[in-house]
């Protein structure tokens, strides 16, 4: 399935489900920081309890002092075994997830901001181009106006079709009829200039509608990357995760089998 053919007309709901996906990408790194912090914290009381009275003689019973040593060399094993473990999942799990989330959400509000700049500039730019389309309309009635007045006043200045003088329209002056004449002509340049205006914001309105029909295209499909590149991630941290569990419980078998050989 392409996001950018299939989810088309469902560009809202694709991008709300992402944002759903993301929080819960952080309320998985939230449950593994969490872990992850009480688990070091074990770590570091392993630590100490190993250390705990090691430069004092604690009793001279031998049999005794050779225990507690025996507990406490297994305390720092266990502290070195959950450290390995603690690294390799900070490592390998915790920082590529973090990385992940961050850039995510970063990616997410960049497309956020991009189809809203543009969806912003297209409605303004159609705003224009019918305030426009309004106003070359407006001026073409306008010249029509001077153009029939013109005509007029010369049918009644001019006899018939033949531009003569009419001796009965004296009263109506030549100069008259010449300002109307540059009235209509004016309102011709004027009606001009707002059809270029037009016809410039009609090409502005389609370029903005073709970048803003790329960009979404762009959006969908890098959401439909995100959103497997999260599934991914969570598949192969928790793959991680189980291996190294795995070698963790092993150095604790592995431990357990030498003491239970001595003790044969």
């Amino acid at each position: 399935m392409s996001y950018s053919v299939d989810l088309w007309n469902s560009y809202n709901k694709v991008e709300s489900q992402l944002e759903s996906h993301i929080k819960g990408l952080k309320t998985f790194i939230y449950i593994l920081s969490e872990y992850y912090s009480s688990q070091t914290t074990l770590a570091n009381e392993l630590k100490r309890l190993s250390e705990y009275g090691i430069n004092n003689q604690i009793t001279t019973y031998k049999s005794l002092s050779e225990g507690i040593s025996s507990f406490q060399t297994d305390l720092l094993n266990q502290y070195d075994y959950l450290t390995e473990f603690l690294n390799n999942m900070k490592i390998e799990i915790l920082d590529p997830l973090k990385l992940l989330k961050e850039r995510l959400v970063k990616t997410l509000n960049n497309n956020l901001n991009e189809m809203n700049l543009t969806e912003k500039n297209y409605n303004n730019c159609i705003s224009q181009l019918e305030n426009a389309k309004i106003k070359f309309h407006e001026s073409i009635k306008e010249v029509e106006q001077f153009k029939l007045k013109s005509e007029i006043l010369k049918k009644k200045y001019y006899s018939n079709n033949d531009y003569k003088y009419n001796s009965k329209n004296s009263n109506i002056n030549n100069e008259e009829i010449k300002k109307e004449e540059i009235k209509a002509l004016n309102s011709l340049k004027n009606a001009k200039e707002n059809e270029n205006a037009y016809i410039t914001l009609i090409n502005d309105s389609n370029k903005l509608q073709e970048e803003y029909i790329e960009i979404k295209k762009k959006n969908l499909n890098e959401i439909q990357l995100m959103e497997e590149e999260i599934g991914e991630n969570i598949k192969d941290c928790l793959r991680k995760y189980i291996i190294f569990q795995v070698s963790y419980i092993r150095n604790f078998q592995y431990d357990i089998d030498k003491k239970a050989k001595i003790r044969e």
